[in-house]
């Protein structure tokens, strides 16, 4: 067994790079498309460079700022979380897509709420 400068088994390093390239140019998750009846969905390989060069997931739900009728309200809105990406996406430009009519916005995540229910169950709150 070999060992590098840092006291690290080269042949462990090598092993390592080895199984993330093969996870990365093997891996496929199954999508299911907006719009699209589910017996559409299809095995995408998401970190093929030539398919593409983000793909994000969907990630929680949150209230996000939003104008609407002229007034700033709070939105429901999806987040979302880079799987693969060849590019950086800027901490105050993330995406988000908004609840109803999928209106898409980049907004800073640290300007986001939560999404919480809370039910009114006699005259007790319960989040």
């Amino acid at each position: 067994m070999c060992h590098s400068e840092a006291g690290q088994s080269t042949s462990s390093i090598t092993l390592s790079k080895l199984f993330l390239t093969i996870a990365t140019t093997y891996a496929k998750v199954l999508v299911e498309y907006d719009g699209v009846d589910w017996q559409r969905r299809e095995w995408v390989a998401v970190y093929s460079r030539r398919t593409f060069r983000v793909f994000l997931v969907e990630r929680t739900l949150v209230w996000a700022p939003r104008n609407y009728e002229g007034q700033d309200v709070k939105w429901p809105a999806l987040t979302f979380t880079p799987l693969a990406a060849d590019l950086t996406l800027q901490a105050d430009a993330q995406p988000v897509e908004f609840l109803h009519d999928k209106q898409l916005a980049f907004l800073d995540y640290s300007n986001l709420l939560p999404y919480q229910v809370t039910y009114y169950i006699m005259d007790r709150i319960i989040h």
